[in-house]
């Protein structure tokens, strides 16, 4: 009798199944090079340990902003050799604020709980991170108007990193609605230096 499985396995259906996959991102993305270009042109100085304006990314769903910003991700931390460190954040996943830098925490290599900690300790963990690591950080807010629903003080937080460490965080955020921050309060408006890419 013949395995089940080895009959499957030989199977040529998918010549890329990997393709599929949601977290999947390919080495081109027709059509979107110039917003690729354009996004690694304003984060290419996080490179070399400089500061860089924030990013708003908006369109109608299904157009590509996530992978465009996943694919930069990628292509930007093997071109700095390390000293940048891409962060890609779901916010319908993360959107409270202790679960957000948590999040973020974690990315950075350090296991913390997304609950019974407090926001403080958690943000007080990551700036001893950052610190530590030496490394240019880009952390990608998607969905972020699922954020600004229960959330704005943690991006207040994340706007107000780089005054208390040494090497600068950049914020990507995308969205859906271009007028997704519109109702922010204006603490977080006047910090957030964002160049807006639709």
């Amino acid at each position: 009798m013949v395995n089940v499985f080895r009959s499957l396995d030989e199977s040529t259906i998918w010549s890329n199944e990997k393709a599929l996959d949601t977290d999947y991102v390919p080495d081109s993305l027709p059509h979107r090079e110039s917003e690729i270009q354009l996004i690694a042109r304003l984060l290419l100085p996080l490179s070399t340990g400089r500061k860089t304006p924030n990013l708003f990314i908006f369109g109608p769903p299904g157009i590509g902003k996530t992978v465009v910003s996943k694919k930069v991700l990628k292509d930007f931390e093997e071109y700095s050799s390390g000293r940048v460190k891409g962060i890609y954040i779901n916010c319908w996943d993360y959107r409270t604020p202790v679960s957000l830098l948590s999040k973020i925490v974690v990315s950075l290599g350090f296991p913390i709980p997304r609950r019974g900690i407090s926001k403080d300790e958690v943000k007080e963990k990551l700036l001893e991170l950052i610190e530590k690591k030496r490394k240019s950080i880009v952390i990608v807010l998607d969905e972020v108007d699922k954020l600004l629903i229960k959330g704005q003080e943690v991006l207040y937080d994340l706007l107000r990193i780089n005054d208390y460490v040494r090497t600068p965080v950049s914020l990507m955020m995308i969205s859906n609605d271009p007028y997704a921050l519109k109702d922010v309060d204006s603490r977080i408006r006047s910090s957030l230096n964002v160049v807006e890419i639709e």
